[in-house]
């Protein structure tokens, strides 16, 4: 059989024998829209559970051309179409009356790299842009940050004073399986997005990452989700745009309003697009990290393996085909695998010493590791691949054809080319019965 695996901006070709051996998992094919601008004006125009931006603006004290309104986008690492949402949203707000000096645009970074005001505006839709914007990348440690109180988790939650200060505040997205928080999109735009270090490394702690509801597709007790939204309604976001994106990044469904209820109809929405259902358990996988621009580092990488884990046998492989063409991500991320001679260690160090920067990611990944071993085809330098304590690919077809031809009775191998974009969830397991229960 012949396998595509997307491999950064292209694709993997490999040929596979006895393809009885193999079962192919994918999302359904969805078409997107002809007319994506389209679908976009249509939800601004007919928000979830709130008024229109226009109505919004209309609502707030003072006159509209004194109103600072903020705008909270995805960075670089996401394929949310901001070049095609932000500028609709301004158009319709300076059509209100704001002014467009009076917007600003503010890259929810958490704590990735922010970017320069050039990326920003690249990332916002570069020309089509109005003149007189203010673009900010988010930096979660030396931004000018804005206490808005605490969660009912007990931490205090900072967020960047060109949110907090803004009388009108939005943000776009997208709406994907997540490996903790259960979806992307919403209430994540502020907590982690512009958020302080503090407020991310306490939503993203050792005990709520290791939470049972901490998990792909599940949002209801879910304490990553539950701290963001509550962090999202001291922000008190106003409106909220999100996309459903397909395999190919093409929009399929566009939601508009308030934040809560975009979340749920999207959601709704995204399980149509990516969610899998599998009989069983399966003796191998071989998966991916959905190309660019998720692929682009190692660290984000974790997501894919985390997927592949809920789908394979305790013990059984995992073998990942991720680009990394940025290379490893954050130094911690590295150094917190390097410096430790086992996944068990690690775990152990991050909860004795931590909170830490990335240390959730290693957390997930040691987890993945503590019953899987992981096999990686990347553009890595293998003495770092084996530092993450992991096993180097260069030639992934010859591994697969012997794995293959090493299979016993009814041993199968499952290929999960969509990566984490994907929710696969095995027939009558806890997943699947939790799976839709955010949106009863």
């Amino acid at each position: 059989m012949e396998l595509k695996l997307p491999y950064g901006k292209d694709v993997l070709r490999l040929s596979l024998p006895d393809s009885r051996k193999v079962d192919l998992a994918k999302t359904s094919p969805v078409k997107p829209d002809s007319a994506p601008e389209r679908q976009v004006r249509d939800a601004l125009k007919n928000p979830i559970g709130s008024g229109r931006l226009e109505d919004l603006v209309e609502s707030k004290e003072g006159p509209a051309e004194a109103l600072k309104a903020t705008i909270i986008i995805d960075d670089k690492t996401r394929p949310c179409p901001d070049d095609m949402l932000v500028p609709l949203i301004v158009e319709r707000l300076t059509d209100s009356g704001v002014k467009p000096e009076n917007v600003t645009v503010v890259v929810a970074t958490g704590l990735h790299e922010p970017p320069n005001e050039s990326e920003v505006r690249r990332l916002a839709g570069g020309d089509d842009l109005p003149d007189g914007l203010s673009l900010v990348g988010h930096d979660a440690i030396n931004s000018d940050l804005e206490s808005i109180g605490r969660v009912s988790q007990g931490y205090e939650v900072e967020i960047n004073s060109a949110v907090s200060g803004a009388d009108i505040k939005i943000s776009t997205g997208f709406i994907e399986p997540h490996f903790f928080a259960g979806f992307s999109g919403g209430r994540k735009s502020i907590l982690p997005g512009v958020a302080s270090k503090d407020a991310i490394l306490a939503n993203h702690s050792f005990e709520n990452i290791g939470n049972d509801r901490a998990s792909t597709g599940v949002l209801k007790g879910n304490p990553v989700h539950e701290g963001a939204t509550e962090a999202a309604d001291l922000a008190q976001l106003d409106f909220a745009l999100n996309v459903v994106l397909n395999k190919d990044q093409e929009v399929v469904g566009v939601f508009a309003g308030d934040f809560r209820e975009v979340l749920r109809y999207g959601v709704s929405r995204d399980l149509g697009v990516c969610g899998v259902k599998l009989d069983g358990r399966y003796d191998a996988v071989v998966t991916t990290n959905s190309g660019y621009p998720l692929d682009q580092d190692l660290y984000q990488t974790v997501k894919g393996m985390y997927t592949a884990s809920l789908i394979a046998e305790p013990g059984a492989p995992i073998i990942v085909a991720s680009e990394c063409s940025a290379g490893l991500g954050p130094d911690r991320f590295y150094s917190l695998n390097r410096d430790n001679p086992d996944p068990e260690s690690v775990l152990d160090y991050i909860e004795k010493n931590g909170p830490m920067v990335a240390q959730w990611e290693n957390q997930v990944l040691c987890n993945v590791l503590k019953d899987h071993e992981i096999y990686l085809k990347s553009s890595l330098p293998d003495r770092k691949v084996k530092d993450m304590m992991l096993e180097p690919l260069e030639n992934i077809e010859g591994f697969l054809k012997e794995l293959v031809r090493g299979l016993e009775g009814n041993e199968r191998v499952l290929a999960l080319p969509e990566g984490p974009f994907s929710l696969p969830y095995i027939k009558g397991s806890k997943l699947e019965r939790t799976i839709l229960e955010y949106g009863e």
